[in-house]
This record gives C-alpha cells, sequence and structure tokens, in this order.
C-alpha cells in the first residue's frame, strides 16, 4: 500500500484483487486497483495522444474541490469578466452560413473555437454579458439576407448588442423583414453590401427601415426624416475592387457623401474613388423621393 498527494487530495492505492473469493472466467487476467481518499475524487480513463506513451491507457483521478474551493466566476469584477470575454470571443471572422441540419451555422477555423464558445452557455447571466462582446465586437458575415433573418430571430433578445454587419445576397423577396430588423438595432455602426445594390437598376427596398421607425408617414417632420436618410447613409459600406487601372486594391467607401474612404494604394480622391461618390448621392435622391420628403412641412 502507497499514498500519493495529488492536487493537495491525500491518495491511498494498492494493487491486487480486494476479494480472495472472485471468480475468473476463462483466460482473462484482471488486477484491481483500489483507491481510497478522505476527499471525493472522480476517476476517468483516457487514451494519451502525444509522447513516448502515445496510445496506451490512462486512468485520470481529479479530487472534486470542497464548496469553500470554488471558484465563483461571477465573483469577477465586470472589467475581468469582460477582458475574459474579449480574449475568448473576439474573432478574426464570425461567419453565418447555411446548414443542412440546421436552419443556420456558424463557421469558423479558429483552433479551439468550440471551447471558446462554451462560455455563452454557462448562465443566463453570463450570456448576456458575453453576448455583448461576442455579437458586438465582431464583423458579423452573413452568406444571405435569409441567413441574417435566422440569426436575428435566433439572438433576438440580444438584437441590440450587433454593431457590424455584411450581407452578401439579399433576396428581394425577404429584403423587407431584413430591413425592419435592422432598423430597430439602435447600435448599429455599418451595414456592409456589394456596390451593385446601390444602383438604381438593382437597388435595395429600403422604405420598410423608413416604415419600422414610423418615418414614412406624411406627418413626420421634415428635418426629422432627412436625418434619418443621413443615418442610413452613413451606415452603409461598399466593398470591392478598383476597376481602373490605378492599381486600387480593395475600397471601402461608406455613406454620407462617400466622405469615409481606406485605400492601401491612394488617398481617395482617384476617379475609381470619386465613380462610387455618385450612386450614393443617386440614393439619397431616391430615398427623398420615395419619403416624399420635400412636401413634408
Amino acid at each position: 500500500m502507497s499514498t500519493s498527494t495529488i492536487a493537495k487530495a491525500q491518495f491511498t492505492y494498492r494493487f491486487g484483487s480486494l476479494n480472495s473469493s472472485s471468480e475468473v472466467l476463462g483466460d482473462s487476467n484482471v488486477q484491481a486497483i483500489f483507491l481510497a481518499s478522505s476527499r471525493d475524487f472522480t476517476v476517468e480513463t483516457t487514451t494519451i495522444q502525444d509522447g513516448p506513451f502515445k496510445g496506451r491507457l490512462a486512468f485520470v483521478v481529479d479530487p472534486r474541490p470542497t464548496s469553500k474551493d470554488v471558484f465563483r466566476f461571477t465573483d469577477l469584477p465586470p472589467e475581468i469578466r469582460t477582458m475574459i470575454y474579449e480574449e475568448l470571443l473576439i474573432l478574426p471572422v464570425v461567419h453565418f452560413t447555411p446548414s443542412r441540419k440546421k436552419e443556420c451555422g456558424f463557421q469558423s477555423r479558429q483552433k479551439g473555437i468550440i471551447k471558446r464558445l462554451s462560455i455563452l452557455n454557462v448562465s443566463k447571466f453570463v450570456r448576456q454579458e458575453a453576448m455583448a462582446v461576442f455579437l458586438g465586437r465582431n464583423r458579423l458575415l452573413f452568406a444571405d439576407n435569409t441567413i441574417a433573418n435566422k440569426v436575428f430571430e435566433m439572438y433576438s433578445p440580444y438584437q441590440l448588442c450587433i454593431r457590424k454587419i455584411y450581407l452578401g445576397t439579399i433576396h428581394t423577396s425577404t429584403a423587407s423583414k431584413t430591413m425592419r430588423t435592422l432598423a430597430r438595432m439602435h447600435n448599429l455602426e455599418s451595414i456592409e453590401i456589394w456596390y451593385y445594390r446601390l444602383s438604381a437598376g438593382r437597388p435595395i427596398d429600403f422604405k420598410m427601415w423608413f416604415v419600422e421607425q414610423g418615418l414614412a408617414k406624411k406627418s413626420v417632420n421634415r428635418n426629422t426624416v432627412l436625418e434619418a436618410i443621413d443615418r442610413l447613409l452613413g451606415l452603409l459600406v461598399v466593398r470591392t475592387g478598383c476597376r481602373e487601372k490605378r492599381g486600387c486594391g480593395s475600397i471601402t467607401t461608406s455613406g454620407r457623401g462617400a466622405s469615409k474612404v481606406k485605400c492601401e494604394k491612394c488617398d481617395g480622391t482617384c476617379p475609381c474613388h470619386e465613380a462610387y461618390r455618385k450612386p450614393f448621392a443617386e440614393l439619397k435622391t431616391r430615398l427623398r423621393n420615395l419619403l416624399k420628403v420635400d412636401g413634408n412641412e
């Protein structure tokens, strides 16, 4: 009989059969291991994955902590909890795609992502705090707006946390529902779409954005409607490659007069960038006509 200290818990172990009258069938080789401790513990089997003992069976003995040794995550200061959420949940890409088994699925190539996201299921309190980081600090990519609608429904209690989204394909049959939902997300900072969606030939139906906010009525103050139009234009972001020979890289042009421009090759004043200003101006005119803003008082 020997003793061993594991994690400050004293274990006693002994090899050999505990019952001399035990019978063994056939040619089986049976050896017994006796474990005893004054504290509660668990025993699990595992297969060693690395090292000289790779592939061999091992027993894992873990003492269960007493109530006084239990670490309460929620006892940490809010600032520390937020730092932990940021370390676990801020990801390079958060991509929602169609799934055969489910209505929508989350996709990521980051190692250990399942373990990272498990913190969202710890408790309602932790989930509330963690979702604010997961949805609010990441740029959410949606394969199409139908997937976006399903995700918005799934995370409906946390919609106000969402700040940055990218919409791939936009189906006209479900665009109105998408716009209604986006109109309720008061903390949105950007809505990224394909360039051609700003053109008059294939426009997005933005009307429901304003209907949801009660801004499509004739009684609404003209300045209020104009401010709402400016806010929407300020949220829209267009990313595309340069069509000219200047060699500009991926272009990000945003909203109000296309004033926010990021490019690795130029300062945003080249002809290819200037070409993006016109569609924003045309969209603003279409929205003013749609809402009959010039007739409002």
